[in-house]
């Protein structure tokens, strides 16, 4: 038995905690046989389906994203798509282990997150936190050759 977590290729899904009891399992999740990527960084392996760029799978970008950061010789190499499941790596047996706790807790775990608006060029940021107040901000990365004039 295995703590894992499966990784869905649509955006739209949550990523979910699961158990994996055998190899069935695996490929129930990614939709046939399975391949292993290792990352070691964070002493994870992510399954996906062994065929799916052949059967034109749909990007995972979740799944992607995390091999690409934590494993940059693989950016730009192939990508990762369909379903996928990450797990912790094997261990010293070659047996597959749960998933690590702070992984799952960058992945699924709470979190406090801000929001930036900008309706227009000339317009100011409108900035706020989860329950907080909005303050206007002005755009940095556009000033207006009026705010310029005394530089």
């Amino acid at each position: 038995m295995v703590k894992g977590l499966y990784l869905p290729a649509d955006p739209s899904e949550s990523i979910e905690e699961r158990i994996f009891n055998s190899l069935a399992d695996y490929q129930a999740a990614v939709g046939g046989w399975v391949e292993g990527v290792d990352i070691p960084a964070l002493g994870a392996t992510i399954y996906v389906n062994d065929e799916g760029i052949m059967r034109h799978l749909p990007f995972n970008a979740r799944a992607s994203f995390l091999w690409w950061f934590h494993v940059p010789e693989a950016r730009g190499a192939t990508m990762l798509v369909g379903n996928a499941v990450l797990v912790g790596m094997a261990d010293k047996d070659g047996e597959t282990t749960d998933v690590p706790a702070h992984v799952v807790e960058r992945l699924v775990g709470p979190r406090l997150y801000a929001v930036a608006l900008h309706a227009g060029v000339d317009s100011a940021w409108v900035k706020g936190e989860r329950g907080g107040t909005t303050q206007p901000h002005r755009h940095a990365a556009r000033p207006r050759r009026s705010d310029m004039a005394g530089q």
